[in-house]
């Protein structure tokens, strides 16, 4: 318990705090969802193709997967486009009805 004061004592605070900020950014991060990451990146900056398939991956609605190709579409590459697809198939049926409400017209994206 000694040795622990006097390694306080001597530490400066941030140099002590830092693992715990650390710890906190990420658990803030993790509660803010799989977009987090790109909330910090320079809006010219496009995410790159690993970080856009973690975010396709992590998607369970169709609406958050069309988003994500609005947002991002000129970024993706066959893999992307491919997990999209994937994950597309796996939505609940209400997002597939909601879907095809409208022809199939909010994939016509997707198919170019």
């Amino acid at each position: 318990m000694a040795l622990r004061l006097a390694w306080a004592a001597r530490t400066p605070l941030l140099q002590r705090s830092a693992p715990v900020a650390q710890t906190t950014w990420r658990v803030f991060t993790a509660l803010r969802g799989p977009t987090a990451a790109l909330h910090t990146r320079a809006p010219t900056d496009p995410p790159n193709p690993k970080q856009i398939n973690s975010l396709v991956s992590k998607s369970t609605r169709a609406r958050e997967l069309l988003d994500l190709h609005a947002k991002y579409g000129e970024a993706f590459n066959e893999i992307n486009l491919a997990t999209g697809w994937s994950r597309l198939g796996k939505v609940s049926a209400s997002d597939r009805s909601w879907l095809r409400s409208d022809d199939g017209a909010r994939l016509a994206t997707l198919r170019e």
